[in-house]
């Protein structure tokens, strides 16, 4: 099925499941019905027996009458459709007047006393006849006769019979089948009904005449509901913050660029000491360096507003802090520092690689930045959670500064290289995971960057 209604397909399908069913059913009504009729037949065929046997006379010389005859009269019919025939051990042959001239053909069985046998064999117009045959012991104690008892009748009536209820039964099964598709149709129509509901509430959401999708709907649908109302929720706080981040943004450049538009002023006059041109330089750094940490701490704040819905896969982290290191000890190839890498490599993070490799290379490059000789990078996870540790040999921190080295553009070493951006970026990274960040200081000196993530 390639069609896009739903409705259709709905249809479609109940229209070929009812279509097999009634099939189905049709061909199991008809055999059982065959077989009934048969039955019956078979035991009318019995019952004539019985009343042939019973009329039955043996005399002293072997000759067989019968008291009286069959009361059907389809038995004194020539071709009359029923037929009976006794067969003697000599070859001597009774029939029915209807057999006329001719004689019912049985196939040769061996056939104990008062066993019966069904048989369809040909009759005198070489029509099909379904014949009881018996085999019975009647006479005198002293010399008994052995003889075969065949009733047969015509299968005409009996196909005539099943025929027509076969065609009785398929044009009640079509009128059955036409009657459950408009059903089924009636039954999709009402189930589909919440459907065009939802449609027109995501109409109302769409023109702006509300914000999330409202009512009661049916609890197949409600969770879908749940989910599309927590989507709009999610990218109406993402809007807000857009907005915000788009305010911060211009908030931020305005003095910057108010600073370079009145250095710009200063450098277009002639009379410039090569002293100011250098302080005008230097200013022109300075508000560039202002300018970037603006920048990168909005791209931090996008990428991490959508991390609740990125696709999250697992990431190896062996392999990344492996190519992580080897950029930053080329970067660090003067100071001769020393890496250690501490990771299992079955460790993976479940997330965005972009993030991951931002969170790391973030925390590796601060660590080589104060360490005096290694920096150490673990990594080890079990079945509840993930745990990295960037550990330098530094001179750490002072005691109750955490917090204050994880704000925003806060650097407790101005002399140091960095915007001081860094932490905070991994703290909103850390934050957008559900993840814990935590330093600890080491009493010899040093500094552990621990984050925890759930899995």
């Amino acid at each position: 099925m390639t069609s896009k209604s739903l409705r259709l397909r709905l249809l479609t399908a109940a229209a070929i499941a009812i279509a097999m069913a009634l099939t189905l059913s049709g061909i199991v009504l008809s055999r059982l019905f065959s077989q009934h009729v048969e039955a019956r037949e078979i035991a009318e065929l019995r019952n004539h027996q019985n009343q042939i046997t019973a009329a039955l006379e043996i005399s002293t010389d072997s000759v067989v009458q019968l008291n009286t005859l069959p009361a059907d009269p389809r038995f004194a019919k020539p071709n009359g459709g029923l037929y009976w025939q006794i067969d003697l051990p000599d070859g001597t042959k009774y029939r029915s007047r209807s057999l006329w001239e001719t004689e019912l053909t049985l196939p040769v069985d061996d056939i104990l006393d008062g066993v019966s046998h069904q048989h369809l064999i040909k009759g005198p117009n070489n029509q099909t006849l379904l014949a009881v045959e018996r085999s019975l012991t009647v006479g005198p104690e002293i010399k008994p006769i052995q003889l075969r008892l065949t009733v047969a009748v015509d299968r005409k009536d009996l196909d005539t019979a099943v025929t027509d209820f076969r065609q009785v039964l398929m044009a009640s099964l079509g009128i059955l089948g036409l009657a459950l598709i408009l059903a089924s149709l009636a039954q999709i129509q009402v189930g589909l009904r919440p459907l065009a509901r939802l449609r027109v509430a995501l109409q109302s959401v769409h023109s702006g005449d509300a914000e999330r999708v409202t009512g009661e709907y049916v609890s197949e649908v409600q969770p879908l509901i749940n989910d599309m109302n927590a989507l709009l929720d999610r990218e109406r706080q993402n809007n807000v913050r857009a907005r915000e981040r788009a305010a911060d943004l211009a908030h931020g450049f305005k003095t910057p660029l108010a600073v370079l538009s009145a250095v710009a002023r200063e450098l277009q006059r002639d009379e410039q000491s090569k002293n100011d041109k250098l302080k005008h330089a230097a200013e022109i750094n300075t508000q560039i360096d202002l300018m970037g940490r603006h920048v990168r701490s909005e791209l931090a704040r996008a990428r991490t507003v959508g991390a609740s819905t990125i696709r999250r896969t697992p990431v190896p982290l062996k392999p990344l802090i492996e190519k992580i290191v080897a950029a930053l000890a080329r970067i660090s190839a003067d100071r001769n520092l020393r890496w250690i890498i501490d990771v299992a490599p079955d460790t993976s993070f479940i997330g965005d690689e972009n993030d991951v490799l931002e969170l790391i290379g973030n925390l590796a490059d601060n660590a080589s930045k104060w360490a005096k000789a290694k920096v150490i990078l673990r990594a080890h996870h079990d079945s509840k959670l993930l745990r990295i540790e960037i550990e330098d040999d530094g001179p750490g921190i002072p005691a109750g500064t955490e917090d204050e080295v994880l704000m925003r553009g806060r650097r407790l070493d101005e002399t140091t290289d960095g915007t001081g951006l860094g932490l905070s970026i991994v703290a909103k990274i850390v934050a957008a995971y559900a993840g814990t960040i935590t330093l600890i200081r080491k009493p010899a000196g040093g500094l552990i960057v621990a984050l925890q993530f759930p899995r």
